[in-house]
This record gives structure tokens, sequence and C-alpha cells, in this order.
């Protein structure tokens, strides 16, 4: 159900709240939030008014919470999973697990890293149980990210390792690659290079051809630094004229930024640093500068996860 094409889910819309939820994540999927939003209300006051038993509830709500995220909405997007989760039938494990997860993602967004783990945590225990690699791939990656950010590098390193395993043995291509390019960085900042550059030459590689221009594009830059920090100048300016050629969004250029800074660090060039990058990113380089044991950051999360296979 969830490849139904657009067109055909509208027609179908109208008949009965599973089908009007149907529509709304064709519609959020297809990038018109908006109308998106209206059909997911209408599939929850649809769900409600028919004595839903709570899962197609739950499962609208946990899309409109998704949608919610995406606008950045941080309210609505905490009591639209706070509701899912509330609302969630007992047997549904997987869904009230993904909607525990998304709150650690909207925590963990927000700079709440301790909120983030706790709520990754609870939901790792759900999709152990049930032995779901995907999730469990997923949600390992972003405890690590948020565990990182609590200067926890040894734990973060670990999880990354085993998010790595999962993903590469479910076959998912790009999200093991974004998991690669993870741990890649934060071995980098816990001053492990050679695995640094192992790593995040395996996630530019995999992510080569796969339509992911900024995961790319963090990728080159990351291993660019590591190569810097390696003495290679030569191979760093080289993956960093690579990222020129991309086409990325706002977030990613500025951390792409950052890492031009530490190439330019390494070679002693701060007029560059200071005359060159992003606006803004020179004062990042400052305060990096200050802290112990400074080094490229591990990018944001990934997206709240969204399972195709909840329907």
């Amino acid at each position: 159900l969830n490849a139904v094409p657009l067109e055909i889910s509208a027609v179908l819309a109208n008949h009965g709240p599973a089908l009007a939820a149907l529509h709304g994540r064709s519609l959020q999927r297809a990038g018109q939030l908006p109308e998106a939003r209206a059909a997911l209300e209408r599939a929850v006051a649809g769900a409600e008014a028919v004595g839903d038993n709570g899962r197609l509830r739950s499962r609208a709500l946990r899309d409109l919470g998704v949608l919610h995220h995406q606008r950045r909405a941080v309210e609505d997007a905490r009591a639209a999973y706070v509701a899912a989760e509330a609302c969630c039938p007992p047997d549904a494990e997987r869904l009230r697990a993904t909607c525990v997860g998304n709150l650690g993602a909207l925590a963990h967004d927000q700079g709440h890293y301790e909120d983030a783990e706790l709520h990754y945590r609870d939901a790792l225990a759900h999709f152990h149980a049930i032995q779901d690699d995907r999730l469990t791939g997923i949600f390992q990656s972003n405890l690590a990210l948020a565990l990182r950010e609590l200067g926890l590098l040894a734990e973060a390193q670990d999880r990354l390792s085993r998010a790595c395993a999962l993903l590469d043995a479910v076959g998912d291509l790009r999200l093991a690659a974004v998991a690669h390019g993870n741990l890649g960085a934060v071995a980098h900042q816990g001053g492990d290079l050679e695995l640094a550059a192992a790593e995040l030459r395996h996630a530019r590689e995999q992510l080569e051809g796969l339509g992911d221009p900024n995961s790319l594009a963090l990728a080159l830059a990351r291993e660019a630094a590591v190569l810097a920090d390696q003495d290679d100048i030569v191979g760093a300016v080289d993956r960093l004229d690579r990222v020129r050629t991309l086409d990325v969004d706002g977030l990613t250029e500025r951390v792409v930024a950052l890492h031009y800074g530490f190439v330019a660090r390494a070679r002693g060039d701060r007029p560059a640093l200071l005359r060159l990058l992003h606006p803004g990113v020179a004062d990042w380089m400052l305060r990096w500068e200050g802290a112990a044991g400074a080094g490229p950051v591990a990018g944001p999360v990934p997206p709240p996860a969204t399972p195709d296979d909840l329907w």
C-alpha cells in the first residue's frame, strides 16, 4: 500500500479513515505538507468516529508527528508522538517503539541529549525484542550520536559499529553508508585516524551513485579533515574540490564549510579560514579550537524513522 501513486490514493481518500491516512502519507512523501496534514487529521478524526482500536489512530498520529517534525513545529510534533504512543494497542510494539524513538529524535534535534538517550534506549529494547534489525540499526546510530554529544565516545563508537553491521546486513545501502560515515567522524574525534579514514572512505565509496548529495558531501568533507590530520593535504584538497561539484542544502553547506576550516587549519592557512569560509564558520572554528580534542562534528541525527512496514 505504501507504493500507491498519489493520484490513486487521492481517489481512495474519501472512502474511510484508513485510506485518508494512506493519502496523507502519499502527500507527505510528495512534499505537499499542508495537504498531508489535512488528510492525516481527517484520518485521526475518522478513526475516533468508527471506534478504531487505536492502531489506525496511532499510525496517523505518528505520521502527523513526523510531518510536524519536518516543519520544525516542535510542540505539535511532541504532542502527536505522545498521543500516538498513548493510543497504541498493546500488540503494536513496533509502532509504539517508533513513536518513542521519534520522541528521542525530537529531543536530539533540540539539543536535549540526555532525554534523547533515554528515549532511544527505551525504543531499542523493543526493537531488539521483536528482532527488527533495520530499526535497531537506525536507533543504535541515533543513540550513538547522542552519546557522542554527552562525551561518551567509547560507547558511541561501539554503538555505531553495531549499527553499521546491522544496516549492512539488511542491505540498506544509504543508511549503512551514513552510519559508517558517522563512525568515521567519531573515531576521528577520538584520535583513531586509521579507523576514521577507513570508515569515511567506505562511506564515500558507498554513497557515490546513490543520489544523496548531502550525505556524500559530508563524507567527502569529513574524509578531507582526516586526510589533513594525516598530512595528506593533496588528498584533502581533492576531496573538498569534489564537494564543490555537489548540490547540497544549507545545513550541509555549513557543516562542510566547518571541515574546510579543519583543512585550512592543518595547512596553517588561517587567512583562508577567515577569508573564504561560509559566513559564521570562522566563529565556529574559534570555538572548536578552544575545545579540548576538538574534531569534526558527527552531523545531525537522521530524520525520524517512519518504517514502511507499519501499514
